[in-house]
């Protein structure tokens, strides 16, 4: 994002729109279902031009490209939410654009994409996408049971987010909005999660000792 920053002409809002048009059509299962020739069939086919004896299959192709789109998406919000003239026109909703109300029409959303992603590994998607998290509006977001230890949520909007069993181990939740006490307790391991020190009182957890920041 710097690189492009320093270029006065880039055309951001076009990128953004190509790229968000394509997460919503690969969050829907567009691209693996449809008939040949297919994205993941042919990137999967490219890659296995250079190592035969890769064992990368469509769904692995699939879920990477998508993911990395996402990235490039939460990386863009990031930069359009410090720029006044583009905060509404980079405004990515990875969970689904809420309604007035703020609710989504469908809440798991995020939680199947999580799910999708374990055919690349355990724990595919915090270890792909969870660092990137920072500032991401996942309010009203189903992630009851969802891994998410690990994941930069510091400053992230999670208004009416569902937690309950999620796992928050060493997840960062410093500075993230909307989040209730009450809240965070239904999900797992949240007392090793790391939150600003305002909050660890509410929590009623201990101040961070020095060596342990």
């Amino acid at each position: 994002m710097a690189l492009l920053d320093r270029s006065p002409d880039f055309k951001f809002i076009p990128l953004f729109t190509r790229l968000n048009d394509f997460y919503e059509l690969w969050h829907t299962g567009y691209f693996i279902d449809k008939k040949k020739p297919i994205l993941p069939e042919l990137k999967m086919d490219q890659l296995k031009e250079l190592n035969q004896h890769s064992k990368i299959g469509r769904r692995q192709v699939d879920v990477y490209t998508g993911l990395n789109v996402m990235i490039l998406l939460l990386e863009l919000n990031r930069y359009g939410q410090k720029q006044d003239t583009l905060k509404e026109k980079l405004k990515f909703y990875p969970c689904g654009q809420p309604n007035s109300d703020r609710e989504l029409e469908d809440p798991t959303l995020l939680y199947q994409l999580i799910g999708y992603s374990n055919c690349i590994g355990y724990k595919g998607f915090t270890n792909t996408v969870g660092k990137f998290l920072s500032g991401a509006d996942l309010s009203g977001a189903y992630l009851s049971g969802a891994n998410l230890s690990r994941a930069n949520l510091s400053g992230a909007d999670l208004f009416g987010a569902k937690l309950v069993r999620a796992k928050l181990v060493r997840a960062n939740l410093s500075g993230a909005k909307n989040l209730k006490v009450e809240q965070i307790k239904e999900a797992k391991n949240w007392e090793e999660a790391k939150y600003s020190k305002e909050f660890r009182e509410k929590l009623g957890l201990p101040p961070i000792k020095e060596n342990e920041r």
